[in-house]
């Protein structure tokens, strides 16, 4: 099998070392003011990641170590981390502290694989997902040469979307 690590991608905010450890709390910072009202809180984030070009899942109130805030979920941490500088403006703003969810969405992760495989390629089956290296693993019938240019593409994207490796095999 052949994986192409892609350690940073202008613009793509993953710097293709280990992970950043998950959840770190974003803070409102000092010199803010109260908390704004929990769903009026939802409704800003929400608005201003999507405009910012997030895909936002769900937000919900959790509360650790005597501390609420709130929790954003994402594709997975790794497409959440993009975003950093957007979430310390909503936690300002808010005065909310925000944590990303550690979790990532495997299922949807796994959808967006296989929706963006060529047929051609023969998808053998499901692909596998390890979350510990970061990786999604396909196994194919045909697939392409690991200098092939649509191949490289897929594994670009891949990464850009989720912060995972795509890692091809026969």
């Amino acid at each position: 099998p052949v994986a192409a690590p892609f350690p940073a991608f202008g613009g793509s905010g993953f710097s293709g070392g280990p992970p950043a450890p998950f959840p770190e709390p974003i803070t409102p910072g000092a010199g803010s003011g109260g908390k704004m009202e929990i769903n009026q809180s939802y409704a800003l984030i929400k608005s201003r990641l999507q405009s910012a070009g997030a895909a936002v899942y769900r937000t919900g109130k959790k509360a650790a170590g005597g501390r609420e805030y709130i929790e954003v979920t994402f594709l997975s941490p790794q497409a959440g981390e993009k975003y950093r500088p957007v979430l310390e403006e909503l936690a300002r703003r808010t005065g909310w502290d925000l944590r990303i969810n550690p979790e990532p969405n495997q299922n949807e992760i796994k959808k967006i694989v296989r929706s963006r495989l060529p047929a051609h390629w023969g998808l053998k089956k499901e692909p596998g997902f390890f979350k510990d290296r970061q990786e999604i693993r396909v196994k194919l019938a045909s697939p392409p040469a690991p200098e092939d240019p649509a191949r490289q593409a897929l594994v670009r994207e891949i990464y850009e979307l989720t912060g995972y490796t795509l890692v091809l095999e026969d």
